[in-house]
């Protein structure tokens, strides 16, 4: 599609691209008018305009003008680099491949787990919970007396959580138990827990190509970041750097 001529001021042309790209800068909620769409044409002519007498008066000669452009050259310089560097960088199949085999435990999710917990500091405290429970008294009761932790205001309920949010100890005896089955004492750097499983929810099996453009983000993005440091690397040994 051709792209629209709106204006001319001195032969340049002002195009609808970039009236509409103008427009943008409002944001996508601003509701524009026809009215408004002719006054950002007008201020593209005017903007124009300034550009064409400035050279008339030659105020691109201008030492502050130039060091200003040098400035933004030097920026704009830099970004472009950046940006070569990592435009450069892909992706095999095979490394995605690779990746898949090394993290896919990490990339198939095992579900989550809701659990209660009471929380204490001795060994001997959690084991005399333990023996109240075990002769009937309610988990919930037990974690709303004893447990030191402030889920024990809804009677040790922790909600659901993933593998990865709690500490190992304590998520790997949780996602060992069954529904309903309360655990021995478990020890954690926060002290001595009993663990009730209140709930599952089953992990969703991905195949590999379900799999593939996520695995395909994380190994460019890998990728990318030892190409910068290994670029970095590489000028540190050919420019002279002094940190004061």
């Amino acid at each position: 599609m051709q792209d629209k001529v709106m204006a001319r001021v001195n032969g340049a042309e002002i195009l609808e691209s970039k009236v509409q790209h103008y427009l943008k800068g409002f944001g996508n909620d601003v509701q524009f008018t026809e009215k408004h769409y002719k006054q950002v044409i007008d201020e593209l002519v005017y903007q124009e305009m300034f550009y064409f007498d400035a050279i008339e008066n030659g105020l691109d000669k201008d030492k502050a003008f130039l060091d200003r452009v040098e400035a933004a050259m030097k920026e704009v310089l830099k970004e472009y680099a950046i940006n070569k560097l990592i435009d450069s960088i892909e992706v095999t199949e095979e490394e995605i491949k690779e990746f898949y085999e090394t993290q896919k435990n990490q990339l198939i999710s095992d579900g989550e787990v809701r659990a209660a917990h009471i929380l204490v500091k001795e060994e001997d405290k959690i084991k005399e919970i333990e023996k109240e429970i075990q002769e009937g008294k309610e988990f919930a009761k037990a974690a709303e007396e004893y447990s030191m932790c402030p889920s024990c205001a809804k009677e040790g309920d922790l909600g659901f959580f993933k593998r990865g949010q709690m500490v190992k100890e304590f998520e790997e005896k949780a996602f060992s138990m069954e529904v309903g089955q309360v655990s021995e004492p478990v020890k954690t750097q926060f002290g001595y827990h009993l663990i009730k499983v209140l709930d599952k929810k089953e992990g969703e099996d991905k195949t590999y190509e379900q799999l593939k453009p996520e695995m395909e983000k994380a190994v460019l993005f890998q990728k990318q970041n030892m190409a910068y440091f290994n670029k970095t690397q590489e000028m540190k040994k050919k420019y002279e750097v002094e940190y004061l």
